[in-house]
């Protein structure tokens, strides 16, 4: 896969940051901020197999990649598994499919906060077969490996308290935080990715249309659209049908772009 120029410039940079932490003594962390629809997940793929390829730590090296949910937790493994096809770089695997209580050299670990955080779990909880992400990683450090801990996303869930308790035991020797918004406070290094050279880059659009789809009436300072009298499927259709219609268009000019549709879901309000 062919990298956009300012994807390589910020991979290389956060590769200088990563040899001047990985092999010195303690834990250290580094923010990675880039905007959303900057190709972070393409970015970190290429940033770990240079880690590996590089050797750039002096130990080897495993890598625990933290996702928020359980569909994301599968979506990046997915997209790395298939950024890693042409090469045996790095394995992704879940927890439950290593073969032993360890995390094996050159091997990512796809875990999601949404099941740690859940009481009574098997991967949390000790158990007769010691098979507990707590004895995975005494015995991978044992084993005297470097880990590396990616935290994607991870302003969604990463400041609860199981989630900060597990953190602190995983003891990363580095801690990269990705995400749009990043909560780690006062890192080691922050390697920020402008917004206008993404925008540059054409991966974000520089102006948005709002609601093509309809008739809309600015009046009395007030926005009104057509759309407002029909149900969320409705407008979830008529947005479908307009992302179709993009897809055409560019696969008449032949071009290998997949419009992307994003909904934005209204906060669960639960009443006690």
């Amino acid at each position: 896969m062919f990298l956009k120029e300012f994807q390589e410039e910020y991979i290389n940079k956060l590769l200088t940051s990563t040899k001047d932490f990985i092999n010195e003594k303690g834990s250290h962390k580094i923010v990675f901020e880039s905007p959303t629809g900057s190709g972070k997940t393409i970015m970190m793929a290429e940033f770990l197999k240079q880690v590996v390829d590089r050797k750039v730590s002096k130990k080897n090296i495993c890598f625990i990649w933290m996702t928020p949910r359980k569909t994301l937790a599968r979506q990046s493994k997915k997209k790395l598994e298939k950024y890693y096809s042409e090469s045996s770089t790095i394995k992704c695997l879940y927890l439950n499919n290593l073969k032993k209580n360890e995390i094996p050299e050159n091997n990512l670990i796809a875990i999601n906060w949404e099941s740690i955080n859940k009481k009574n779990n098997i991967f949390i909880e000790e158990n007769e077969n010691e098979f507990n992400l707590t004895k995975i990683l005494e015995n991978t450090k044992i084993k005297g490996l470097n880990t590396i801990l990616i935290l994607d996303e991870s302003h969604h869930t990463a400041t609860s308290d199981i989630s900060t308790k597990l953190i602190n035991e995983i003891d990363a020797k580095l801690t990269i935080e990705v995400s749009a918004t990043p909560v780690i406070k006062n890192p080691d290094a922050l390697v920020k990715i402008p917004l206008n050279k993404v925008k540059k880059a054409g991966l974000i659009k520089k102006n948005i249309e709002l609601n093509k789809l309809s008739k809309n009436i600015l009046e009395n300072n007030r926005f009104n659209s057509e759309l407002s009298s029909g149900d969320q499927f409705f407008v979830l259709k008529k947005a479908l049908e307009k992302r179709d219609e993009i897809s055409n268009q560019y696969s008449l000019i032949k071009k290998k772009i997949n419009p992307l549709l994003i909904i934005q879901l209204p906060d669960v309000k639960i009443v006690i």
